[in-house]
């Protein structure tokens, strides 16, 4: 069958679901080549310090971040009951998302707000922060993996999610793998989203604030308010407040599963047509009936990005514009031409892909987040280590070869 192209580039060919063909190597034309063999790391046994059982405890990205706008979810516990809010949130009209040009702001003067091509489309990788044996950050595996993903056609990096242990980062690892990413993104000319949210709303506005030093970064990915959860008028009264403080355009993230509350449809479409809100990653843990309206009424040029590694292909058939995706740390090159296709609206091609990915989805996530990513990216001479940092624990050694078996198996 044929393959479904990315933008600009050379028709490639796929293989059936059990399978997955290298794509052409012309398929981006303008990147490099992976790692020099001076940048791979030495296979050393696989570090199993146990597993966590359980449900994942609420935490989001935080700290500080970084600027700049061009275009372009993660890891899902199943979805919390809500209580229900006493507090309606009225059902916004539709309105067309403008957002705001750093350009055109004034350090002294009143934020204007001008309309942008800025769109996100396809697949962005939710980076690992990889720890080098003496537990620092390893800036130079950072970079290598981030050129990797890039030369393999993900559209951007979101620096500074959960998968990226950000919540275990102090303030100047963040700001380090931040300049890592935004090195890697200037020279590639690609987009970078960077995870600011936390449940303080003022400090939330001050990561955001803080991007404006930083010309690289595209937007901030901004999650629901966790572990107080707030009614949903405070939701989204938060989240309008971040965005008229931005200096750059928000994604919101809606992951009840570890923030213990849902954004539910009325707030989400209201927020969608606030300006400089672009998108949401959406990750309730299934397509529901929130989810299906939402991609019927947002407005135009309002993203919906999937979060749930193993929905991304029907979310984006159904009208989602891509994902923010922790499984596209591997079988990235299929992961992105499985989404092309969904874009296209080749059922059949994308399902290929999708039915060889699924295993590979659902192996990765065995354990905690990121853990078994980190195990695979080490056994396959990635990364340094395979660490993470407490209280998450390194994946078991059988998780670990599951998922290699699965990625083998998928072709990647």
């Amino acid at each position: 069958m044929s393959g479904c192209p990315l933008p600009g580039t050379t028709e490639v060919s796929s293989a059936p679901p059990t399978a997955a063909t290298t794509p052409a190597d012309d398929v981006h034309t303008t990147t490099r080549q992976w790692m020099s063999s001076s940048r791979r790391y030495r296979n050393a046994p696989l570090i199993a310090d146990g597993r966590i059982d359980g449900i994942v405890e609420p935490t989001a990205a935080s700290g500080v971040a970084p600027r700049r706008r061009i275009a372009g979810v993660e890891a899902t516990a199943p979805p919390m009951p809500n209580i229900p809010d006493s507090t309606p949130v009225p059902t916004p009209t539709t309105a067309l998302n403008t957002i705001r040009h750093r350009s055109d702001i004034p350090a002294e003067a009143t934020l204007r707000f001008v309309a942008t091509d800025v769109s996100l489309r396809g697949v962005y990788v939710p980076l690992i922060t990889p720890f080098a044996s003496d537990g620092s950050v390893a800036l130079d595996a950072l970079e290598g993996l981030a050129h990797t993903y890039l030369d393999a056609g993900v559209a951007g990096l979101v620096p500074l999610g959960t998968t990226g242990e950000t919540p275990l980062l102090d303030h100047d690892e963040q700001r380090a793998v931040v300049d890592a990413c935004a090195r890697v993104c200037r020279e590639r000319h690609a987009p970078m989203i960077v995870g600011v949210g936390t449940n303080n709303t003022r400090s939330t506005i001050a990561a955001t604030e803080a991007l404006a030093a930083i010309p690289e970064a595209t937007a901030a990915l901004c999650v629901v308010p966790y572990y107080l959860r707030p009614g949903q008028a405070g939701i989204v009264a938060h989240f309008e407040a971040i965005a008229a403080a931005s200096p750059v355009p928000i994604v919101l993230y809606n992951i009840p599963g570890r923030t213990g509350r849902l954004l539910e449809p009325d707030g989400l479409l209201r927020l969608a047509s606030t300006p400089n809100i672009i998108g949401v990653k959406q990750a309730v843990g299934t397509i529901d009936d929130g989810s299906l309206r939402l991609l019927a009424e947002a407005p135009p040029g309002f993203a919906v990005l999937g979060g749930d590694d193993p929905l991304m292909f029907p979310l984006v058939l159904l009208g989602g514009s891509g994902a923010i995706s922790a499984a596209a740390h591997v079988c990235t090159r299929r992961f992105v031409e499985m989404t092309e296709c969904a874009l296209a609206g080749k059922v059949d091609e994308g399902r290929a892909h999708h039915d060889a990915l699924l295993t590979v989805s659902r192996a990765c996530f065995a354990e905690p987040n990121p853990a078994v990513f980190k195990g695979v990216l080490h056994a396959q001479g990635r990364i340094p280590t395979p660490d993470v940092r407490l209280p998450l624990t390194n994946a078991s050694p059988p998780a670990v070869q599951h998922a290699l078996d699965a990625i083998d198996a998928a072709g990647g």
